[in-house]
């Protein structure tokens, strides 16, 4: 096989993966970009994306402030006006 051809199917591969890669990872609540680059630059790394568990939607929530005093009531983080 010519090393032009080897190269075609590299990257044809690597396309294919990083698409699927990407359609996988927002399906289990991933980084779709990391993913997407990942599975294009290696395309086995989709197998490992693949056997991942699905990620809780607990991990994504952000925590709540400690004390709620110190939040501003329009939300731009400036704390209290008094």
């Amino acid at each position: 096989m010519s090393s032009g051809i080897a190269v075609t199917l590299y990257l044809a591969a690597g396309v294919l993966t990083a698409i699927l890669g990407a359609i996988v990872a927002a399906a289990k609540r991933r980084s779709s970009g990391f993913w997407t680059v990942a599975c294009f630059l290696t395309p086995p790394l989709f197998v490992v994306l693949l056997l991942l568990p699905k990620r809780r939607i607990a991990a994504l929530r952000p925590r709540s402030p400690k004390d709620p005093d110190s939040l501003d009531s329009d939300n731009l983080g400036h704390g209290r006006r008094r």
